[in-house]
């Protein structure tokens, strides 16, 4: 038997590494998948991806240890909703959003093939309506505290606990950590300075607040320097939580024999701003730190294929659901605003096939952005004639409905995203 071992012992919380035994090819049952979406990930602040700080042990001791990943993968939106409702059916930000029929669910197309499935989420903003369909056994948090670094893994253990062990399973798990609130640092880091939580809000009604000084451009030189590396600082943190996060949910599934015969997805719904654009958080443009993210999988029976560097993380459907990966079609991502009351901005951005280039149409108005010159997108080129123009404008009108349907939420689903930050 082929044998794995997870390099990543992370001394924070102590966790043993994780071991992984394949299953000789021809299991008498198929193998269970497992969805890992660490909420908030942006890619160039994972070490996995070439940050100088060690943020994701965990996932590097996965990617040691045959892993594949794709470091240049896209979220299909730039918050939680559009992008959980792609990675669930597969289909883009734009179709669901803009079809009155969101289609079959991962889940429900599991449960056709005699699977159990869990769905357990730090993220209290999926108990909206019809993300959890399908799923058997559903956890969500009520708040984005309740489910946070071991709770998570101890709440898992209890859903896993109620699976018929003869049975596949679907078990798909949102991690939070990495979401502000961005944890305190304590002394003894190591690779960082002690420092408070760092609790970032867009909308309050004290405008006063250091946050709003800082992306309203109030603060001196100094002090909005000495601000953004408390975000940074803090944000980083919290990805180290998360990747702490993701050992302790493989040593829950492992101990309960889902780790023996499976297929495995560990990605993100959306990145993070720390300042760039004047921006700080995520859910309102399609730059870079919003929507690129790291995109890892495995498969136990050998078969795991070499991921693109640029690819639609929305494709981890796909490889759950069959094991292979067809990346045919442009690589994108959309964004809307869920309230029709406030200034909103609506977006679709698509990507050249070297991943050097970027067009982007932005409430109206269509630019684009050469990424090997200008990574920070500082400098915002017309689209002329681009040869990807056709491609862009044909999303751009496909992606309509969506606008017009972009406050068509319910009350409890906007009482959530205003606990969250997201709406007024």
């Amino acid at each position: 038997m082929k044998r794995w071992l997870a390099a990543a012992v992370l001394g924070m919380l102590g966790v043993a590494a994780v071991v992984w035994f394949a299953v000789p090819n021809g299991a008498a049952r198929e193998p269970d998948l497992i969805f890992i979406v660490i909420d908030t990930l942006r890619g160039d602040r994972t070490s996995i991806c070439g940050h100088d700080r060690p943020t994701t042990p965990t996932l590097e001791g996965l990617v040691g240890d045959g892993w594949s990943v794709s470091c240049g993968a896209v979220s299909p939106g730039s918050w939680t909703l559009p992008s959980h409702g792609s990675f669930f059916t597969g289909r883009t930000v734009i179709d669901v959003k803009g079809s009155p029929e969101h289609g079959p669910t991962l889940a429900e197309k599991m449960a056709a093939r005699g699977y159990q499935s869990v769905m357990v989420s730090g993220n209290m903003v999926l108990r909206q309506g019809w993300l959890a369909n399908g799923f058997d056994q559903v956890r969500i948090a009520r708040n984005f505290r309740e489910l946070r670094g071991p709770k998570l893994a101890a709440e898992l253990d209890r859903q896993l606990a109620e699976l018929d062990p003869e049975r596949p399973a679907l078990v798909f798990v949102n991690i939070i950590d990495a979401h502000s609130p961005y944890p305190a640092v304590p002394a003894d880091a190591g690779w960082l300075p002690e420092q408070p939580p760092v609790h970032q809000r867009r909308f309050q009604q004290n405008r006063e607040t250091p946050f709003n000084r800082f992306v309203t451009g109030q603060m001196s030189p100094d002090e909005h320097a000495r601000y953004q590396q408390r975000l940074e600082n803090g944000y980083d943190w919290g990805v180290h939580h998360a990747d702490s996060s993701v050992q302790a949910v493989l040593a829950t599934l492992q101990d309960h024999g889902r780790l023996a015969h499976h297929r495995a997805v560990i990605t993100s719904d959306h990145g993070e701003f720390l300042g760039e654009h004047h921006q700080v958080g995520h859910g309102d443009t399609l730059f870079e730190p919003s929507v690129r993210v790291p995109l890892l999988y495995h498969a136990s029976d050998g078969s795991t294929p070499e991921l693109p560097d640029l690819m639609e993380a929305r494709l981890a459907h796909q490889l759950l659901e069959t094991g292979t990966l067809d990346v045919d079609g442009p690589v994108l991502s959309a964004t809307y605003f869920v309230q029709s009351e406030r200034e909103s901005y609506n977006g679709v951005a698509v990507w050249t096939p070297d991943s050097a280039g970027k067009l982007l149409w932005r409430d109206g108005e269509y630019q684009y952005f050469d990424l090997a010159s200008d990574p920070s997108e500082d400098q915002a080129r017309p689209l002329g004639e681009h040869p990807m123009r056709d491609t862009l404008e044909a999303l751009v009108e496909a992606n309509a409905p969506a606008i017009d349907k972009h406050g068509d939420y319910s009350e409890d689903t906007i009482e959530l995203l205003r606990a969250a930050g997201y709406v007024e």
